[in-house]
């Protein structure tokens, strides 16, 4: 898995938006604007909290697999469970652009995974 760490992803959002296209160069315009739009909702549930949030990116060519874990290490916070509007309409929309979203707190890591078929 290739990562990145970002300082404040949203106001590094070139560098995301760069991460995320190198590692997906070759497949299609609407694919990697798909997974930048869902990288960013994410990156903002996290980014008024936190200092640096990490980005990984594997994309398995075999099974056509792209695999994306975001973490930061603040106060646990799932925003799959987030309940303002705006939160709502961000995580319903990287759930529809994604194949899965799945969060977890596991040693003061907060983790999203997120996968969609390539």
């Amino acid at each position: 898995m290739t990562k990145i760490v970002l300082d404040r992803a949203l106001k590094n959002s070139d560098a995301v938006n760069d991460f995320i296209a190198e590692q997906l160069m070759g497949y299609s315009m609407k694919l990697l604007m798909q997974v930048d739009m869902a990288v960013e909702e994410i990156c903002s549930a996290y980014d008024k909290e936190n200092e640096s949030i990490s980005i990984s990116c594997d994309v398995d060519k075999d099974s056509n697999i792209l695999k994306l874990v975001i973490e930061d290490s603040g106060v646990p916070h799932n925003p799959l469970m987030e309940e303002t509007a705006d939160k709502e309409l961000g995580i319903i929309l990287t759930q529809k652009l994604m194949d899965s979203v799945e969060y977890e707190n596991s040693d003061g890591i907060n983790r999203i995974t997120m996968q969609k078929k390539i």
